[in-house]
């Protein structure tokens, strides 16, 4: 469930997202909240992502079921440079945990993070109904986690992502992308 909230002139906007699934720490969900009515955008999001999975032991043969959590606080700011270029910075606070669940006294895995970010966007897209029908889309990203403890994960991550998209007549569009990347440092 997605439910999104604005003012009249859409300077404030809320967005929740809700996927319930017996109890909190199995359930998927967010909130985010935008300030909208300056040059920079500001915007704050909590949230909880959680996934299960069957794992097979090899020296047990046996299979474990593990829930893998996420969960943390981003917050962040988007400044345009023109009015198809902006600077975007983001700054996260991550929370990852994996719990054996066929295991009653296992013991948790946890890791918390502190990952800023820094994307560099280009996007004169025009949309369609539901899509981009026309333009040029492309986003050049660098990620890091600084290693601050024995817990913690060290790493800096580098991504980029070219769209283009050509309109063919009035009902259908061609999509072209290249996207790639890489991850560096003690744990990549």
């Amino acid at each position: 469930t997605i439910m999104a909230f604005s003012d009249m002139l859409g300077d404030h906007q809320f967005i929740m997202l809700l996927d319930l699934q017996f109890g909190l720490a199995n359930s998927n969900y967010a909130l985010a909240y935008l300030y909208l009515p300056t040059r920079i955008d500001y915007g704050l999001q909590g949230y909880h992502n959680v996934g299960f999975l069957e794992i097979l032991d090899g020296s047990s043969n046996q299979y474990y079921q593990y829930r893998f959590r996420n969960y943390g606080l981003t917050g962040t700011a988007s400044y345009p440079l023109t009015r198809f270029k902006r600077i975007d910075l983001g700054l996260s606070w991550m929370n990852l945990a994996r719990n054996n669940l066929s295991i009653a006294d296992a013991e948790v895995q946890k890791r918390t993070l502190i990952v800023p970010s820094l994307s560099y966007v280009h996007d004169n897209t025009l949309w369609g109904i539901i899509a981009p029908s026309n333009g040029v889309r492309y986003a050049l990203n660098v990620t890091a986690s600084p290693k601050f403890n024995h817990a913690a994960l060290g790493f800096v991550s580098v991504t980029a992502d070219y769209r283009r998209y050509f309109r063919l007549g009035r009902s259908y569009t061609l999509a072209l992308r290249l996207a790639g990347g890489g991850s560096f440092g003690k744990d990549p």
